[in-house]
Order: C-alpha cells, then structure tokens, then sequence
C-alpha cells in the first residue's frame, strides 16, 4: 500500500463520556437508515469522526513491527468505515463490533504484506495474541511477564509460546550483510553462519563399520587393520602373516562380504567374474 490516510478533520465536539457517546452513535446510525443517500453519508461520516481516535489507537499497537505506521492507520481507518456500513443499532453496541472489525482487518494485513519470511498460520495468529496478551500481563503485574505465565493465559504449550515470541523478527530479519558490532568479530553476518561439516556423516559411517566388523573373529580384523588401517599392500600382508598373497586376496574379498551384509542386508549379490 502506498497511499497515505487522509487528512480527516476531527469532529469539533466531542461526547462527555463513553455512554453520550455510545448513545449518540446509536441515533446517528438509526438517523442514517431512514435518511435520503445525502443525509445518510452525513450521519455516517459523523460516527466515524465520533470513533476516530478508536481506529488510531488500534493501530498504534501494531506500530514498530516492520510496517509503515501511517499504512496501519489507513488500514484501521478505512475499516471503521466498512464497520460503520455494516453496523446495525438495533443488535448492540457500535463499539465492539467495530473493534472487532478493525482488529480482523489489521491482522489479515499483517498476514498478507508483513511476514517477510513466513513462518505456519498458526504461529502468525498465535503471534498476534502473544502481543496482546504481554501487554495486559504486563499491566497487571508491574513486571515482564514469563513465557510460562503467557503460556498459562492463552492455554497454549510453552514451546509454542517461546516460538510465536520468536516469530517477531519474522516482520524485519537482519540481512546477512548487515555490519558487525564487534571489531573482533567477522564482517558481516553471513561470515558467522557456519557451514554443514560433512564429518558428523563420517562420524556416522564410522559407527556403522564399528557395529560390522564387531562380529568378525580376530584373525579377521587383523587383516583388515593391517590393509586399511596401516595401509599396507596384500603382498606385505601376506609376508607379515607367512602366507599367500593370493590368500590375502579371498580373504579380503570374503572379509568385505561378511561388512556389506551386515551394512545392508538386502543388497543384491556382486556378479561373479566370467
């Protein structure tokens, strides 16, 4: 959105009080259903002026998330407007339907222009209640509310909670060439990312050859110590041993046999040499 909310002149009386006013919406809009289309716009742009400062305030909570504030207080506004059409006198109060009406609006813009990466549906509306609900516990203790005691209001597990918390640096995530702030530290970001170590699937590797060979009979394992460990040739094997080179060579080829069944089991047989 690039437009910029208008400049509404706010109304030049304002209600005593909550109940005035809420009393002068509902003969405002009662006024507007019987009125000719001239008379009924009027009526209409008066209870909007009248609840003005409830769609700015609604949106201030959702200012300092990585959208354009004065993007926020159109959304707020146009939606009290949609609030006021749609608004019926006859079925309870303008105000919180109008709420209502505009939180609905500001979350779905949310949901559609502020995730710069997107994390699942549920996390994004569980995120939006966090907000909410960090600020009435903060109100009512004095204190930085726990992530246990957010959990415990919205009846969500405490892992979701720590994740829809973290989900905040969604709307704004720091570019991976943004400047370090230490001087000891690397240049930019993306210098600190480490890499996959291809070692940990060596390590894994490893361990599987470990859980073969641990069947294998002593003689055996000398064998392959000696050929893969030491590196030596079949024929200097077959001198440390006293026995063939040609030996050496079935016996490797029976000994890596025995590995790879107990590696893999299903594996088709090797073809014998024609």
């Amino acid at each position: 959105m690039t437009t910029r909310p208008a400049q509404i002149s706010r109304p030049t009386i304002v209600s005593a009080s909550t109940e005035d006013r809420t009393d002068e919406t509902t003969e405002l809009l009662r006024a507007a259903r019987t009125a000719d289309p001239a008379e009924r716009q009027r009526y209409r742009q008066q209870v909007v002026l009248l609840h003005l400062d409830l769609a700015d305030a609604l949106a201030r909570r959702y200012h300092g998330r990585g959208l354009d504030p004065a993007d926020l207080d159109q959304v707020a506004r146009l939606a009290l407007v949609q609030a006021v059409d749609r608004a019926d006198p006859e079925r309870g109060d303008f105000v919180p339907f109008a709420v209502s009406t505009i939180r609905g609006c500001l979350k779905r813009y949310f949901r559609d222009h502020g995730w710069v990466v997107r994390p699942p549906r549920r996390i994004q509306e569980l995120q939006h209640e966090l907000t909410d609900t960090w600020n009435t516990l903060s109100q009512e203790t004095g204190a930085t509310p726990s992530l246990r005691q957010l959990a415990g209001r919205l009846g969500e597990p405490v892992e979701q909670v720590a994740e829809a918390a973290a989900a905040g640096a969604c709307f704004a995530p720091v570019s991976l060439d943004a400047p370090a702030t230490r001087q000891d530290a690397p240049s930019d970001l993306g210098s600190r990312i480490g890499a996959l170590d291809s070692g940990y699937d060596r390590v894994e590797w490893l361990r599987t050859l470990r859980e073969a060979c641990a069947s294998l009979p002593p003689d055996d394992l000398r064998i392959i110590e000696l050929r893969f460990a030491e590196q030596r040739t079949q024929q200097q094997i077959a001198d440390e041993l006293g026995v063939s080179q040609m030996q050496i060579s079935r016996s490797l080829r029976r000994i890596l046999g025995v590995i790879r069944d107990q590696i893999d089991p299903d594996r088709r047989p090797e073809p014998l040499a024609a």
